[in-house]
């Protein structure tokens, strides 16, 4: 009985162990039988994997250093201007519709753009789609907006000018300065000028590049929704810096403005002007090195030589530091004489900042309005005419 037992024990035991052998065999003979009859099903599986891959490199987008804006150049000729972090090229097409019709094409990787497009109608609205392509899989980006170009001819017409949106400390604008951007983006004036203190840099005593470049992003990101179809132009103040080398540097390479030739380096797109209809525009720079709330004599040169030369019927003065009108205005031996000058060439108004309040001054029959209140804290007791401290624009 004993024997029968032992063997009848070892007789199941073999039988299990070649029952569970021939499943693991039959099921890798299996294994193989299907892949060599479906090579089709597994390549398929391969190229949805190469698909998906695409998929992923195509959702790559790149990073804009300061995203797509217009400036205005010559009434038949428009600037737009871009920086990226990566080598890129472009292309645009242009038109009077969105069929567009002209294209301008560039093979050339580069990571800053200033284009040039010419052979413009005046007082007119293009369209443009700019294309924009990278090394690492081509076709990148595609940024569609429009712009009007400019007259010379008069017309009625709109600017907004604001002031002061600096905050108090990093690189983040205000929501106060979000909210009149979207308001200005919703009333679409011909232009927009800035009177300063427009991101902060004067809390350490030396700004590096990296500094600059950090903060003058917070602000190009914010505007961008107005700037990629209307001009953004701006006038320094104190808090922007200019009076230091990186800081200048990084500001004269993200805008465009015009180059005037003078005997100093920091006036270069920091003191320019530029006419719209029967109007001219001249920006100073109240925030000189070694001229600290006054204004150079090579300034005061310039703007008397602008000034003598206007053939337009209207001048309009901008400048970031009040030169009448404020508790804090400008030293006055310059802010005099400007005054003087101003009234000697029929000058229309001027407008300031750095206070950071509304306010409307005038004196000899000319208007000094100071509209500083863009989103730094608020200002009041400082305007010699009527004030109302407030944001506005």
């Amino acid at each position: 009985k004993k024997f029968l037992l032992i063997f009848f024990t070892l007789l199941i035991f073999f039988a299990v162990f070649f029952i569970i052998l021939f499943l693991l065999l039959g099921k890798t003979t299996d294994t193989v039988v299907i892949v060599q009859k479906n090579e089709n099903k597994v390549k398929v599986d391969v190229e949805e994997i190469d698909k998906e891959k695409n998929n992923q490199k195509n959702s790559y987008k790149i990073f804009y250093k300061t995203q797509p804006k217009v400036i205005f150049d010559t009434d038949t000729t428009e600037v737009i201007t871009f920086e990226t972090y990566i080598p890129v090229r472009y292309s645009i097409e242009y038109g009077t519709s969105q069929v567009y019709g002209k294209i301008l094409e560039n093979k050339e990787y580069k990571r800053s753009y200033e284009i040039k497009l010419t052979s413009l109608l005046p007082n007119t609205k293009y369209f443009y789609k700019l294309i924009i392509y990278d090394d690492y899989k081509g076709r990148n980006d595609d940024i569609q907006s429009f712009f009007y170009t400019k007259t010379e001819e008069s017309r009625d017409y709109r600017f907004a000018v604001l002031g002061d949106s600096r905050p108090v400390s990093g690189d983040t604008q205000p929501e106060v300065f979000r909210k009149i951007v979207n308001q200005i983006k919703v009333l679409s004036p011909d232009f927009v000028i800035m009177l300063g203190d427009i991101v902060q840099l004067s809390d350490v005593d030396y700004v590096d590049y990296k500094e600059a470049d950090i903060m003058w992003k917070g602000f190009t990101d914010v505007v961008s929704p107005v700037s990629v179809s209307i001009p953004w132009y701006l006038a320094v103040g104190n808090h922007d810096e200019t009076d230091q080398k990186e800081s200048l540097k990084r500001y004269q390479e993200i805008w465009a403005f015009p180059k005037e030739r003078t005997n100093s380096q920091w006036h270069s797109e920091t003191i320019y002007t530029f006419t719209y209809s029967d109007s001219q525009f001249i920006i100073l720079n109240t925030e000189e090195p070694d001229n600290s709330n006054t204004i150079s004599k090579s300034q005061f040169d310039w703007i008397e030589k602008k000034l003598k030369s206007n053939e337009k019927d209207r001048t309009f003065i901008f400048s970031h530091k009040p030169i009448q009108g404020s508790k804090r205005k400008i030293e006055s031996t310059y802010g005099d004489r400007l005054h003087t000058l101003f009234l000697k060439n029929n000058v229309s108004a001027v407008f300031s900042a750095h206070d950071h309040l509304y306010c409307t001054f005038k004196t000899d029959n000319l208007d000094y309005i100071i509209s500083g209140g863009a989103g730094s804290p608020l200002y009041k007791d400082l305007c010699n005419g009527r004030e109302i401290s407030d944001y506005h624009f």
